[in-house]
């Protein structure tokens, strides 16, 4: 009896360009970040997102609008106060691109705060402003007018920022920048926390009206009510509006930075986490909520393995919430046909016995969205009114969530 070699699990969806995540320095404040691995750690977190998220984010540039103008602020990691970020005013963001700013001072307690970025907006166009609000995702909130006011949509169903900040608490002296190495000093893992602080800007915890985070929240017990959450946890996860309160139930890690696929383990999106000796890694869970508020996700390939008995082959897939995972066999790596089992995804590693294997067999997995990424609500029609003396309304104020050291 023939068997293939192990194969790569291939999607079957087109490919899709990754987002980009920018990081610049302006807020760094201090040397921070010219400690050894310290702007290492936290690229290695933001390519671990770039790695999934495939939305097409359209840029923001005032200059393909007429007297168009904005400028970006965020919460002070200190007092929570709206900054306006005046150097970057009118701010050009590429597009399919996310820009983070990273500073660090003194925090206290805090090992790190982070959060999505606000907006001043300045002209007086509604397609401008919607620009800087959705970037053209249909779901995200938009601005439309009704009579001679403007007012935000209400219950967005996805989430298109222009970045945010995050700063690192400077005062912690034994930080650990390895990304390969969890147990390297005494004080907390900078990819750890960075992981999860992008999640935040992602809109994880994003709390504020115009983001879809917050459609999700039921007001009256503060459970998020995403379907794939709900699929991926087995209960909708209770939440203090902005972290996931996961109680004794854990989640399944997704496979990444030596943490082996399907582990039990908590959200990394958790208001704390337990000190261990492994990294905090996104879950199955935190996967299925970033879907669930909008984001397309296209899973990197991830390695199958096949092995074989007396008389039968068995191929193990890892696995995630909201795709299905179709198992093909050939004799000829010429001609498939139809699959010979579906696996649904849930987290874990899961296997499939082929008991009727033939003396010669090649394996291949396909993945296949189970699910959409986000109900996107219908783009609603605007009217560029130019010059017209319209105001926007107020603009949300940026958001920061603070977050204890782990580790």
């Amino acid at each position: 009896m023939k068997f293939a070699i192990p194969l790569m699990l291939v999607a079957a969806a087109p490919c899709t360009e990754a987002i980009t995540i920018e990081i610049r320095y302006e807020l760094a404040g201090s040397s921070f970040y010219n400690q050894v691995g310290a702007k290492e750690a936290l690229r290695a977190a933001a390519d671990f997102y770039e790695d999934l998220i495939s939305d097409s984010l359209g840029a923001i540039n005032p200059a393909q609008y007429p007297s168009a103008a904005w400028t970006p602020t965020y919460a002070s990691p200190v007092n929570g106060n709206t900054v306006s970020m005046n150097a970057q005013a009118n701010l050009v963001v590429p597009a399919n691109t996310i820009i983070i700013y990273a500073g660090s001072m003194n925090l206290g307690s805090a090992a790190a705060r982070a959060g999505a970025g606000g907006i001043n907006l300045g002209g007086s166009s509604l397609a401008w402003w919607n620009q800087v609000y959705n970037r053209g995702e249909p779901g995200a909130v938009q601005l439309v007018q009704i009579g001679g006011n403007v007012n935000f949509t209400s219950n967005p169903t996805d989430f298109a920022p222009w970045g945010g900040v995050i700063f690192f608490n400077s005062a912690i002296a034994n930080w650990n920048f390895s990304t390969s190495n969890a147990t390297g000093t005494a004080g907390p893992d900078a990819l750890s926390v960075a992981l999860h602080e992008l999640g935040h800007i992602l809109g994880l915890g994003t709390y504020r009206a115009d983001c879809s985070w917050t459609t999700l929240i039921n007001q009256a017990n503060g459970k998020f009510m995403g379907p794939l959450a709900l699929n991926s946890f087995g209960v909708n996860p209770q939440t203090d509006a902005v972290h996931v309160l996961p109680g004794v139930t854990k989640s399944r890690a997704y496979g990444c930075f030596g943490v082996p696929h399907g582990t039990a383990v908590f959200p990394l999106m958790s208001e704390s986490l337990p000190v261990s000796n492994t990294f905090d890694v996104p879950t199955d869970l935190d996967l299925a909520m970033l879907r669930d508020i909008g984001w397309e996700l296209t899973l990197p390939e991830r390695q199958i393995g096949i092995s074989k008995g007396a008389g039968a082959a068995s191929v193990s897939v890892p696995t995630s919430t909201g795709f299905n995972y179709e198992i093909r066999r050939s004799t000829n790596l010429s001609s498939w046909g139809s699959p010979v089992a579906t696996l649904q995804g849930n987290g874990q590693v899961k296997s499939w016995a082929d008991s009727t294997v033939p003396s010669k067999a090649f394996y291949r997995v396909t993945r296949v969205a189970a699910a959409p990424a986000g109900a996107a609500a219908p783009m609603v029609a605007v009217k560029d009114t130019g010059d017209s003396g319209l105001v926007p309304p107020p603009a949300p104020e940026p958001t920061l969530c603070g977050c204890g050291g782990t580790h």
